[in-house]
């Protein structure tokens, strides 16, 4: 197994900062050097072992420690890879082992140098690039006199979604992505989107009753955003041009319903479910984040369009739009929300549709708050 290659991927995968990633660089080249000096001093030694004259036998060598013979071995190593000499060679043996180790010597620290001038590069040009953008920012926020508390979230935004970009670089950023072919582009949006999809209950059983029109939803339905405290994800009485279904994948994001205390919502929830089902459907609350967080969104119109390409006999989903807007109906006014998990148990709601053929539901398709996707 090649270590260089090893501790390189290891880095890739759980080092992501460039800071992180200059010192390991710096570790790998250490390991490097001592490596290569310890091949040689190895070797220098064996030489100077050899009966006759040496350079063992000059310094009286062989009579102390094996510690002292090792770093006294190491030490001559190194010398040479700084170019330098601290013992004669005594023979023509010594000699001919000491002029190809100082060649091969100065490859390896040609290597070495190179490497860490390209890390230490890498570092100042990335430091230099994000401060140069946070400086263009907040010139373009005082040029066009934003307040400053809009600002400073602005700038706030912007530095956490780059550092977000450093840790996980979004898809887009990949460019060998763009050289694989369209269905295992699918496959790739179906193994990074399906986790968070299946935290509704619906989506794991359609998983497994339709998965390739699973795959097509993960595929052109499926986005994420980051978003920074503050960020209003939609308001009281708001109807959407653009409705989406929201899972909660990282942070806290605050809900608020009228007459109530702000209600904090955390990872692993879906929110606004009845956009899906139902069409124009009005926000009973509002939602922003409380801090930092990271969400992944599904498109209604893609979804929808998914749902129908990829329809079954057991058309599941209009099956479990029929049952949802029948819950909402019986639901009391004062219990129901846009997190569909206040008012509906979704576990037996999806076993009750996914369970029986398509068409023997008892649900009515008239909602108080709109009409049926389907």
């Amino acid at each position: 197994v090649d270590l260089g290659k090893f501790i390189s991927s290891y880095m890739a995968l759980n080092f992501r900062s460039e800071m992180m990633s200059t010192v390991f660089g710096v570790v790998k080249i250490l390991l490097f050097l001592y490596g290569v000096a310890h091949l040689c001093a190895c070797g220098w030694y064996g030489i100077g072992s050899l009966e006759g004259s040496s350079w063992t036998a000059s310094l009286d060598v062989r009579s102390q420690s094996l510690w002292h013979r090792y770093v006294t071995s190491l030490h001559w190593s190194l010398a040479m890879i700084s170019g330098s000499t601290i013992i004669n060679p005594e023979n023509t043996i010594e000699r001919t082992y000491a002029a190809f180790t100082q060649v091969a010597a100065f490859l390896a620290s040609v290597y070495m140098v190179s490497d860490l001038t390209t890390l230490m590069t890498q570092l100042q040009l990335a430091s230099a690039n994000h401060k140069r953008q946070v400086v263009t920012l907040e010139r373009f926020l005082s040029d066009h006199c934003i307040p400053t508390r809009l600002a400073a979230r602005i700038t706030e935004n912007a530095s956490n979604s780059v550092k977000s970009m450093a840790q996980t670089p979004p898809e887009h950023t990949v460019e060998l992505l763009k050289f694989i072919s369209g269905a295992l582009l699918m496959e790739l949006h179906f193994a990074m989107n399906a986790p968070f999809l299946t935290l509704h209950p619906f989506f794991v059983s359609y998983k497994l009753a339709n998965p390739s029109g699973m795959r097509d939803i993960c595929h052109s339905a499926v986005t994420a955003e980051t978003l920074s405290r503050g960020d209003v994800i939609f308001s009281i009485g708001e109807v959407s041009n653009n409705p989406r279904v929201i899972f909660i994948c990282n942070g806290t994001l605050s809900y608020l319903m009228p007459n109530s205390r702000p209600r904090q919502l955390e990872e692993g929830l879906v929110v606004n479910e009845a956009v899906l089902w139902i069409a124009s459907w009005q926000q009973l609350g509002a939602m922003s984040a409380s801090e930092a967080a990271e969400i992944v969104c599904m498109d209604i119109g893609p979804c929808v369009e998914a749902f129908l390409k990829f329809r079954t006999k057991n058309f599941y989903p209009a099956a479990y739009a029929r049952n949802f807007v029948s819950e909402l109906n019986l639901a009391s006014v004062t219990d129901v929300t846009d997190i569909s998990s206040d008012f509906i148990d979704l576990e037996l709601a999806t076993e009750r549709v996914f369970g029986t053929a398509f068409g023997r539901s008892s649900a009515t398709g008239t909602s108080r708050r709109g009409s049926l996707m389907f």
